[in-house]
């Protein structure tokens, strides 16, 4: 923090040369991504991958406003320029989509949304650019910038590591099923992790090199993470059923399995990204490289295995049962150095956990077992089923953490008693 207007000018013409690096790097892979899922119109794809490479620059240039806001704590504007992105892309790709540009309609969203997102960022958060790109300083950022990328790169290749390897293998439809299941599940991660680890990490960073502080501000934030992420995954799974038969066409209905399969899953991955902002702060970057070495060393031959024994399904279980190890693992890396690894888990994962398995037990037996019972138009089940599992399955886990947690629970109630 304290150095960043010596290198904020080096960073943004750095960061651009390697966006348009990964942009060209990208278009010409194209023709040979088409020839590998030996697909019969590979001009299509090639075309769209071609469009989506442009937000690659777009995107890396914005990282130096980013970085400004989050150095100055500014959370509430970082918030605001996150959601206004993620609500533009949406609307973007249902307007899209329904005048008739199919698969393009996710890449021109994602291309306006991104240069939104960085006038928005840049008018936030503006940093002095001057045309001098000083190639002198690069050197120095190119150090440990590099095992950043290169760690960002090997967690890229196992977040899209399933849909290569269920591309290769299955047709065109398995894998839009997959990526229906993945995204839905992904997005509770996302909506509740993600942000807040954006936040996490220049708090962490701004504290003192003292391990054991930062170790104890990361446990009681992925206690927090971990209170409100876990059960709206487990509920997620639960209401998968009459959510997507509302929602959505017949055809997505093959989906729910898979939906199920991944937000249980997602539950404890949801810890992953608080710890590596944890790494991150620590100035650990060769271990989370080396954590992102093993990690594809392991997750490719798991979901090939997983696919060839199970088609889609078997690739889910195994993509879910490979985020839920790498969760610990990684919780248990970054508490490291304070001298605790399996301490922490317990109140990290352990309470959540079983607190949102009781809680969902009950909710899915009066869902799905009492219910039906009533003889109701099948809307009117599926929309009562919707809220009972909400009420009953919240109910029970609120009341299950103010046993098990109180300490978390009063932390919880009175921050948003203070939002509110």
């Amino acid at each position: 923090q304290r150095a960043f207007r010596t290198w904020a000018n080096a960073g943004f013409w750095l960061s651009l040369a390697t966006g348009m690096t990964a942009c060209l790097l990208t278009i010409a892979a194209a023709p040979w991504v088409a020839r590998f899922y030996r697909l019969e119109e590979p001009t299509q794809l090639s075309s769209l991958i071609g469009i989506m490479s442009l937000i690659f620059p777009i995107g890396a240039i914005g990282g130096v406003f980013r970085a400004k806001l989050q150095i100055d704590m500014r959370f509430r504007e970082f918030a605001f320029a996150g959601f206004f992105q993620i609500v533009l892309d949406a609307v973007l790709k249902i307007v899209l989509a329904l005048l008739g540009y199919g698969a393009f309609s996710f890449a021109y969203a994602s291309l306006f949304s991104s240069v939104a997102y960085l006038i928005l960022c840049w008018g936030l958060a503006p940093v002095p650019i001057r045309l001098q790109p000083q190639f002198r300083r690069w050197k120095y950022l190119i150090g440990d910038g590099s095992l950043v990328v290169s760690a960002a790169l090997l967690y890229w290749l196992i977040d899209e590591g399933d849909y290569l390897v269920l591309g290769r293998f299955e047709d065109v439809g398995v894998v839009g099923l997959y990526f229906f299941a993945f995204k839905l599940s992904r997005h509770t991660m996302t909506l509740l992790t993600l942000q807040f680890s954006r936040v996490l990490f220049p708090a962490l960073s701004s504290m003192p090199q003292d391990t054991d502080k930062q170790v104890r501000a990361f446990v009681r934030a992925a206690r927090m993470v971990a209170t409100v992420s876990m059960p709206c995954c487990f509920m997620l799974a639960a209401i998968a059923e009459p959510l997507v038969h509302l929602l959505f066409q017949e055809r997505w209905y093959a989906a729910i399995e898979l939906v199920q399969i991944m937000c249980l899953g997602m539950a404890l991955r949801t810890i992953s990204w608080p710890a590596a902002s944890l790494l991150q702060a620590q100035g650990r970057f060769r271990t989370r490289m080396l954590l992102g070495i093993i990690s594809v060393l392991v997750f490719f031959p798991v979901a090939i295995l997983g696919t060839s024994l199970g088609s889609v399904r078997g690739l889910a279980i195994a993509v879910a049962a490979f985020y839920s190890v790498v969760a610990l693992v990684d919780v248990a890396t970054a508490v490291w150095p304070a001298g605790q690894v399996a301490r922490p888990l317990r109140p990290i994962f352990g309470v959540s956990l079983l607190s949102s398995g009781l809680a969902t037990l009950p909710a899915l037996a009066v869902a799905y077992v009492l219910l039906p019972i009533l003889g109701l138009p099948a809307v009117a089940l599926e929309i009562l089923q919707i809220v009972v599992i909400g009420l009953v399955a919240g109910s029970l886990y609120c009341a299950l953490i103010r046993w098990l947690s109180p300490d978390v629970w009063r932390e919880s109630r009175d921050r948003l008693a203070s939002v509110l």
